[in-house]
Order: structure tokens, then C-alpha cells, then sequence
């Protein structure tokens, strides 16, 4: 009886070498927008003057990063990081763009930007500065949803409410 343990070998070689343990670094900024693990080698990324993009390869990318991160782009502009949800950012760059200036401040900035048919819901986070929270202290936190209606210009802003999910902020 001829012995498998070459093919077993063999396959087993195969099987670890495709798991890549700690060859592919981890992409943070997609894995806080979602509840999958994303890997440098399922991001692709463009420049542009405005700044860089990064958006998923479906291609290359697992099923839980496509199923939810398959519209969503990372605007990576001056210091901060913009999620922009359905579209490219360079079909609305100019908008997104007006409310980075519009929101950043010492410990606001634009950080979540959504256009719809009739509207356009931004996010922006705040700096938490309470020393007593061990986890939020010194990281920008998701603080308000803003909802601006696109009929007319300049927009109109028809909804501000604050998030409550991750921090209990006061007013």
C-alpha cells in the first residue's frame, strides 16, 4: 500500500501558502466601515490632484468586503479620510470639497459623504478630548448626520442630528 503522505503534504503546502499568514496587511480605514477583515491586496487605489482614492478590487476581494464595501470609496484628501458612498469622489469632488471647508475645524472634520437623487447626507466626526474615555480619547469620533437637500443652490439643510451609537456626546 503506497504511502499519501507526499500528496497530503503537498496539499497542505498549497492550502497555507494561500492564506498568506501575515504577508498581507490589514487596510483599517475600509475595516471601520465595515465588520470584514480587508487586506491591502483587495484595495486598489488613484491618484488625482485632489488626492487619492482607494476603492475594493471585486476581483481580487472576499465576499463579506465585496457584499459590503462594493460602492464605497475612501477619499484620502490633505490629512483626513472621506468615505463616499455609491459614486466615484471625482463625479462630485467640487461638493465634497465645500464641505471639507465647511466642517473642518481644530476637532470637526468631513468625514462620510452620500449623494442621493434629491439629497446629500455627510457625516462628520469630532475629536473626543475626555481623558476618562480610554478608547475614543484622541480619535475622531462619528458625532452628527447631516442631510442637505439638493433642489436648490446653495443647499438647503433640511435634517442635524447627533450620533449617539459609538459616544454619548452632549449638546
Amino acid at each position: 500500500m503506497k504511502s499519501s503522505s507526499p500528496i497530503i503534504t503537498f496539499a497542505l503546502t498549497l492550502l497555507l501558502a494561500s492564506c498568506n499568514f501575515g504577508n498581507n496587511p490589514e487596510y483599517p480605514d475600509f475595516e471601520f466601515r465595515s465588520d470584514c477583515y480587508v487586506y491591502e491586496s483587495e484595495v486598489e487605489t488613484e491618484s488625482f490632484p485632489f488626492g487619492k482614492v482607494a476603492f475594493i478590487d471585486t476581483c481580487k476581494a472576499s465576499g463579506c468586503v465585496k457584499k459590503q464595501l462594493k460602492d464605497v470609496y475612501l477619499l484620502y484628501y490633505d490629512t483626513i479620510c472621506v468615505t463616499v458612498y455609491k459614486e466615484h469622489p471625482r463625479i462630485n469632488i467640487n461638493i465634497i470639497e465645500e464641505f471639507i471647508k465647511k466642517y473642518q475645524t481644530d476637532s470637526t472634520r468631513l468625514t462620510g459623504f452620500v449623494k442621493f437623487e434629491s439629497s446629500i447626507t455627510i457625516t462628520v466626526s469630532r475629536l473626543c478630548k475626555d481623558s476618562s474615555d480610554q478608547y475614543h480619547y484622541g480619535k475622531y469620533v462619528d458625532w452628527r448626520d447631516i442631510e442637505y437637500a439638493t433642489f436648490s443652490i446653495p443647499y438647503i439643510k433640511t435634517k442635524d442630528s447627533i450620533i449617539k451609537t459609538w459616544y454619548n456626546w452632549g449638546q
